[in-house]
């Protein structure tokens, strides 16, 4: 004699407009995290120029080879250099 079929127990999918959504996925944080991001990048790049500029317009790996010998930290503007 054969078991009975049992319902799978997700068959019925709960869609609702209201639905709670985490305080880490809500639009305005994402939103508020995105423009920081944005706002970060602007700010290394004009530091990236600015150095470069102040240095007298060295090629990129002599640039970093100055700053490391200055001892001022530059790894946060190696993408931009």
């Amino acid at each position: 004699m054969a078991s009975p079929q049992l319902p799978f127990p997700f068959t019925e999918v709960y869609h609702d407009d209201e639905a709670h959504v985490p305080d880490f996925l809500s639009t305005q944080r994402v939103e508020g995290r995105m423009q920081q991001r944005f706002e970060l990048m602007c700010r290394n790049r004009k530091e990236a120029i600015t150095l470069h500029r102040a240095h007298g317009h060295p090629n990129n790996r002599t640039l970093l080879l100055n700053l490391e010998a200055a001892g001022l930290p530059y790894k946060h503007l190696k993408r931009y250099i």
